[in-house]
């Protein structure tokens, strides 16, 4: 099998506050602008001075350097991208990927940048599992998450993220801390598009 020509190329990195105008241009002005209108309930999105302010807060925070709820993705040592984690609790997380330009999505670097970051939150935080529940109406993630085997589908359901608009149905996936190597190992032999 052909080895992954993208896994030695992406890197990912805990954030720092020069990734902060990255992070607002996504949200305010970049690729999520486009996307807000079929699943995002914009009017529960935070300020942008707010989430600014959030966000420099969470970096600068002792818990966050020890068990990061954050990871920057680079390509060639510029950042493209991040992988962010919320509903964290004792035992789990739901991951989420988010890349900067749209050039970047399609050709395998979700799948390798997500991994990475899956295996740092799995070693900081000791969860057991980690979630993806990716919206319906997005369907380059589910299509990109439903083929990797070792990954439970666990159906849909409906989203209870703030942010997303009341009904919103996404497609819930599990990765056990157990499969994570063999995961990982699929990954880094996938033949890149």
């Amino acid at each position: 099998m052909n080895k992954n020509s993208n896994w030695e190329l992406i890197q990912i990195r805990p954030p720092n506050v020069l990734d902060i105008p990255l992070y607002l241009n996504y949200w305010y002005r970049g690729p999520f602008r486009e996307i807000k209108s079929s699943y995002v309930n914009w009017e529960k999105f935070p300020k942008e001075s707010e989430m600014e302010n959030s966000l420099r807060d969470k970096i600068q925070s002792n818990e966050h350097i020890q068990k990061p709820l954050l990871y920057m993705v680079e390509l060639h040592g510029k950042t493209i991208g991040m992988h962010t984690l919320n509903e964290v609790n004792e035992v789990s997380g739901d991951i989420h990927a988010h890349y900067f330009d749209r050039d970047c999505v399609g050709k395998g670097f979700g799948l390798v940048s997500g991994i990475k970051a899956a295996r740092s939150f799995f070693e900081n935080h000791g969860f057991k599992y980690i979630y993806a529940r990716p919206p319906s109406a997005n369907q380059m993630s589910t299509k990109m998450i439903c083929k990797i085997p070792f990954l439970e589908y666990l159906g849909t359901e409906t989203l209870k993220y703030t942010i997303m608009k009341p009904g919103t149905l996404g497609n819930c996936y599990r990765l056990s801390k157990e499969n994570l190597d063999d995961v990982e190992t699929y990954i880094k032999n996938l033949k890149c598009p």
